[in-house]
């Protein structure tokens, strides 16, 4: 089975791609226009030059949308969890991520563009081939637990209606469709006469899968308590390596002695996007939607008009031995491109100071001030968890939220509450740890100077 590969190994493995650099305060924006920047967006940010090289070169609304539809992975989520410089470089993300990168692309090239929310319904077959399953009622179950919105079995199992987001963009459609020199030439912010919305769709797309793909599922099993005990046995092959690492160089193993010639993409079976070329904007959804259809120009419209919101954040906490010191609470759209640290300080007193892109959020003195949650006071190898808890309005049934643990007995140590990975610090840094919770990564850096 396909999904049996896919998916489960990326309900604990699967990263997507999160660039950490540096970048300045989100500013604060004005009223959002269709033509606004916005905390999501960045497209007038430095971090932002691959996309607007990108926009530039393309051109016209037509070959910037089969840009981002052809070459985009699309990844079942809800919400906001990225932001359009993230989520370009990385290539991959769910509705609202996906049409954010458009939205943003349009916008540089001053073409207005906005998000629209709205029911759609999506023929069975359709929809267990854009997820990657055979199975109608495992596509119902992803898209439940992924906590998309208003999922629907019809009666007659012939499609599935949920909530979707999509992406309008105001061009003067009659000049071949977005095509044509006039397309850029209009100015439809100030002419929205000559020009027409025209709904694009940047994360449905159906894939070309192989006839036969191999099936590990129940073959290559991964070794949790190796994997959890690789620094206490000193296991090299596991305790430098991450979990997708790590497998995957099983299922290589496998291959190698029970399939000769074989590789990892004859057993993940992503599939291969079936593009659209045409050179014009289509005319139409690809599917039907039904029911009224919401518009919004930003993430913030929409979160200030609907429940649940887009936005996700969590809330950095250090917790001292049972005393919890809370630091910032920060969305994960801002964690995907901002750095943040947990790091020894000397000067001017000796602290572990959390920064978050380099802006002080919060200072634990280690001069002995500070009292853990026994009293004891807190200094140089005392025990520190850091948690990183998703503040998600919607909690998916059965599960905890999501938390990164990073613990300290005696400043060497780091692993998540549910055990999934301990690593040995050096003298120096751990940084870029990922943790992986259904879609959605968050990195962290630790570092001991």
């Amino acid at each position: 089975m396909r999904y049996a590969n896919q998916v489960q190994l990326s309900r604990i493995f699967q990263t997507a791609l999160f660039v950490l650099s540096a970048m300045t305060a989100t500013p604060s924006f004005a009223t959002d226009t269709t033509l606004s920047d916005t905390p999501e967006m960045l497209f007038n940010s430095t971090e932002a030059s691959a996309l607007k090289d990108k926009a530039t070169a393309l051109a016209t609304p037509a070959r910037i949308y089969e840009y981002v539809r052809n070459e985009f992975e699309h990844a079942p989520y809800h919400g906001a969890r990225s932001n359009a410089v993230n989520t370009f470089l990385g290539q991959r993300g769910n509705d609202v991520d996906l049409s954010t990168v458009l939205i943003a692309m349009y916008r540089y090239r001053g073409i207005p563009a906005r998000y629209v929310v709205g029911k759609i319904q999506v023929r069975a077959a359709d929809i267990q081939n854009w997820l990657g399953v055979h199975n109608l009622d495992l596509a119902v179950g992803i898209l439940n637990d992924q906590g998309i919105q208003g999922v629907i079995l019809a009666p007659d199992r012939s499609y599935i209606e949920f909530e979707h987001v999509w992406t309008e963009v105001s061009v003067p459609f009659g000049d071949y469709r977005g095509a044509g020199p006039g397309a850029t030439s209009v100015n439809c912010a100030t002419t929205p006469g000559r020009c027409s919305w025209i709904a694009l769709d940047p994360s449905f797309k159906l894939k070309r899968y192989p006839a036969a793909p191999i099936d590990i599922h129940d073959t290559v099993n991964f070794d949790y308590t190796a994997y959890y005990n690789a620094i206490k046995n000193n296991d090299e092959s596991r305790k430098e390596n991450n979990p997708l690492q790590i497998h995957e160089n099983a299922i290589l193993d496998y291959l190698r002695t029970n399939q000769p010639g074989k590789g990892l993409a004859d057993v993940a079976d992503v599939g291969e996007i079936l593009a659209e070329k045409a050179g014009i904007l289509p005319a139409s959804l690809p599917y039907p939607t039904t029911g009224s259809l919401r518009r919004y120009n930003s993430v913030t419209d929409h979160d200030t008009a609907e429940n649940p919101e887009w936005r996700k954040y969590v809330t950095v906490t250090v917790n001292l031995n049972g005393r919890s010191l809370t630091g910032v609470k920060a969305s994960e759209a801002d964690l995907s491109t901002q750095r943040l640290t947990f790091a020894y300080e000397k000067t001017p007193s000796p602290a572990q100071v959390l920064r978050l892109n380099g802006a002080e959020l919060l200072r634990v003195a280690l001069n002995g001030s500070e009292l853990d949650g026994t009293g004891q006071p807190v200094q140089l190898g005392s025990r520190f968890e850091l948690l990183l808890p998703r503040q998600d309005r919607r909690q998916r049934p059965n599960r905890s939220p999501y938390e990164i643990v990073s613990r300290s007995n005696d400043g060497r140590h780091a692993t998540d509450r549910r055990g999934r990975r301990s690593v040995q610090l050096g003298q120096r840094s751990l940084g870029g740890q990922s943790i992986v919770d259904g879609q959605s990564t968050i990195r962290h850096r630790l570092s001991v100077r």
